[in-house]
């Protein structure tokens, strides 16, 4: 009776010495591994690419391209509008950070795109599935393209809409010497595509330039907004009297 009391009166000290541990009944959350969706896998120079994600309502979503420097990228809270100018393999990457005040992602999907050699056509108008580009502004980011050996003019609205809208029956030419394009409708989407919202992009491709003046006719909602561009050697350089309606940056270039 005396070794059954000592073994339970050791065993008592044992358990008031030993570190307590309590069992994590709390959940870890979604640990399911963050995928991208892409509205195509092999895109065409200059169209658009539509790339979306399913996340944590309360994180932030960036997105960045590699290599970088020939595409544009309209980032939306949960998808992304892509397009690039030089042909070759890419990848698009979605990070995820738990606010906007992270720096360090903790978790991040990839996945690759194609792109042709072959110049995108933009679609022909069809006003019941169009919106009017009103109270908008362009944006206009020439840059250099040495695979094309020519001139590009990324452009992208101001404005936000619904989904990833396309610009409609755009067009751009060299006309007798005049850089031209025009800009009035984008796409109309059906749904609202639960909440996702991005800016029209699009891409300009213009031939190699020898060395002059060229004027620049920008028509957009049936406004024309007029500029040059001299080149003189391996510069290119924009003269852009516009600060609201089309604008333009940076107003000199490079050829690479």
């Amino acid at each position: 009776m005396k070794n059954i009391l000592r073994a339970f009166l050791l065993a008592g000290i044992l358990a008031a010495t030993l570190p307590y541990c309590k069992k994590d009944n709390s959940k870890s959350g979604n640990t399911e591994k963050p995928v991208l969706t892409l509205s195509k896998t092999t895109v065409e120079r200059g169209e658009p690419l539509t790339v979306s994600t399913v996340a944590n309502s309360s994180s932030v979503v960036k997105w960045t391209v590699y290599p970088a420097g020939n595409s544009l990228i309209s980032a939306g809270l949960r998808s992304s509008s892509v397009l690039f100018s030089s042909t070759g393999g890419y990848t698009i990457t979605a990070s995820y950070f738990s606010d906007s005040g992270s720096t360090v992602p903790y978790d991040s999907a990839s996945s690759p795109v194609t792109v042709t050699d072959s110049v995108y056509t933009p679609p022909l108008i069809d006003h019941e599935d169009t919106l009017s580009l009103a109270g908008d502004q362009l944006m206009l980011q020439p840059y250099w393209v040495s695979d094309s050996a020519g001139l590009v003019i990324n452009v992208q609205t101001k404005n936000v809409y619904n989904c990833s809208p396309i610009f409609i029956g755009y067009g751009y030419s060299v006309d007798n010497g005049t850089l031209k394009a025009d800009f009035k409708f984008i796409s109309d989407p059906a749904s609202d595509c639960g909440g996702f919202q991005n800016h029209a992009i699009a891409a300009l491709f213009y031939p190699s330039l020898s060395n002059g003046d060229y004027p620049i006719s920008i028509l957009f909602n049936d406004t024309e907004y007029q500029g040059s561009v001299n080149v003189s050697g391996s510069t290119y350089t924009f003269t852009w009297p516009y600060i609201s309606g089309v604008v333009m940056s940076p107003l000199t270039i490079q050829k690479q």
